[in-house]
């Protein structure tokens, strides 16, 4: 459903967010301890998707709605 709102290019980059949000959802549910050097990266990790999202959605060919389901999706 998400690549009926955003294009596979971009439905490739949010799946790059997916190990940030492993560490995110194993601390916070499963309370698996994590590093800083996790946070950090997982962080720098979901600014640059936010980044190529943003950017690329002035042209029109990434949907944020779309994004949002493939994230949800992971």
């Amino acid at each position: 459903l998400g690549l009926k709102y955003t294009s596979a290019s971009s439905a490739t980059t949010m799946i790059g967010i997916e190990p940030f949000m492993v560490v995110f959802m194993g601390y916070f549910f499963f309370k698996n301890k994590t590093s800083k050097m996790d946070w950090v990266l997982g962080a720098l990790t979901f600014i640059g998707v936010l980044i190529v999202a943003w950017s690329s959605q002035q042209d029109h060919s990434i949907n944020l709605f779309g994004c949002f389901l493939v994230i949800v999706s992971t």
